[in-house]
């Protein structure tokens, strides 16, 4: 009875090639999972990132209905204010809104602490640099947070129209967006029509190592617009080199392309192979381009 009680269990128990057998079929099976749970991962973070745009376009169109006109997207004249820091009443953060000091450059200490709290929504979730890369932009030792959604100065460049330009040591600074340097548009201005016309801009893509053009959410137009960018490049194209810091690409680490809010609050993926032509006039908001979306 003893014997084969024993050799019942014995006969039970796995033989090591079962065992790897089995381990084998699990990891195929892990190997099939992963690219559809990262497909699945990398689908939330895009439509986060959309509906991020779209708070940002509701609270841009709230802003002008108070005030007449969009804000500027960059002041260059103290206190150097991005368009972020003017909608945060905007976006149910007036508390935050009443610390900074608008009589003070933004990076004055009191203002630079201001940039060091984090805007949940002015992050995309596939984003990984998440702080600014220049070291007098912190408080306390701690650098300012950045931003990945960036208004629209405008097209660069010769083309479907003459595209005005203003000099600066970082590039030029586009004339003819939507929130440009010092530019107060209002919605009679977009000519081009609202649903035509691009309002804010993802920047979220990985940088090369050594480099890191993301700056405090805070900043306006000091030397180069922090929290603006021109439409020179194609998305997901160019870096920072020293000395195109306002001609920057738009894009992501999303695939293939980038999100965009419009000037009527919509929001839309662009991929990166759109026409050049298609794209500059769709940055233009007077342009009077036969242009929309593809």
């Amino acid at each position: 009875m003893f014997c084969r009680t024993l050799s019942r269990r014995r006969n039970a128990a796995f033989t090591l090639i079962e065992l790897l057998v089995v381990i084998a079929i699990i990891a195929v099976l892990i190997g099939l999972l992963l690219p559809a749970v990262q497909k699945v991962r990398e689908a939330a973070a895009r439509i986060k990132c959309q509906n991020n745009l779209k708070q940002l376009g509701i609270a841009l169109q709230a802003y002008h209905d108070a005030n007449n006109a969009l804000p500027a997207g960059g002041q260059t004249t103290t206190p150097m204010t991005s368009w972020l820091v003017h909608i945060l009443p905007y976006i149910e953060q007036d508390p935050l809104y009443q610390q900074y000091n608008q009589a003070l450059p933004y990076n004055n200490a009191a203002n630079l602490a201001v940039g060091n709290v984090q805007v949940v929504i002015y992050a995309c979730p596939s984003g990984t640099d998440s702080l600014s890369g220049n070291s007098s932009e912190a408080s306390g030792g701690v650098e300012n947070f950045s931003t990945h959604y960036y208004g629209n100065m405008g097209p660069t460049g010769t083309g479907l129209i003459a595209y005005n330009s203003m000099g600066s040591g970082n590039s030029t600074y586009a004339l003819d967006g939507v929130l440009g340097q010092d530019v107060k548009v209002r919605i009679t201005d977009i000519v081009d029509g609202t649903s035509n016309t691009l309002l804010v801009a993802e920047r979220s893509q990985d940088e090369p190592s050594g480099v890191n053009s993301y700056r405090s959410w805070i900043r306006g137009c000091n030397g180069g617009c922090g929290a603006c960018k021109n439409v020179t490049n194609p998305i997901n194209s160019t870096y920072y080199t020293g000395a195109n810091f306002n001609d920057i690409s738009f894009g992501s680490n999303h695939t293939q392309g980038a999100n965009f809010a419009l000037a009527d609050g919509g929001v839309h993926f662009i991929s990166q192979s759109i026409d050049m032509n298609v794209y500059k006039a769709l940055a233009s908001r007077s342009g009077r381009e036969a242009a929309s979306l593809p």
